[in-house]
């Protein structure tokens, strides 16, 4: 055990090491989840590719689901795996932070 005042007890080290874990572990899922929506993003944007561009098609928005046509739907799409890339390569870099 450590002297008062000095260092961390053994307990403390444990504690803080589960604690990484458990980051670690809702970042992996984290990553796995936005893995997951990324691939939707692509199934949903080599369909509406060969789709006719005036073709109503619809959009879940905040639980909502909206009404568009395909060529107004597509360019969102694609920006938004754009951004799913951007972000799951920041988060895996933030897991990496917290291996040891």
């Amino acid at each position: 055990m450590a002297a008062k005042g000095k260092g961390k007890t053994q307990e403390q080290i444990v504690a803080g090491f589960q604690e990484l874990r458990q980051q670690q572990r809702a970042v992996a899922g984290k990553i796995s989840e936005l893995n997951g929506d990324l691939k939707e993003h692509e199934i949903v944007i080599d369909t509406l590719k060969e789709t006719e561009s005036s073709r109503k098609c619809f959009r879940m928005v905040g639980g909502v689901l909206v009404e568009h046509t395909v060529e107004g739907v597509l360019p969102a799409l694609i920006n938004h795996k754009e951004q799913d890339k951007v972000y799951i390569k920041h988060i895996h870099n933030i897991g990496k932070g917290l291996l040891f």
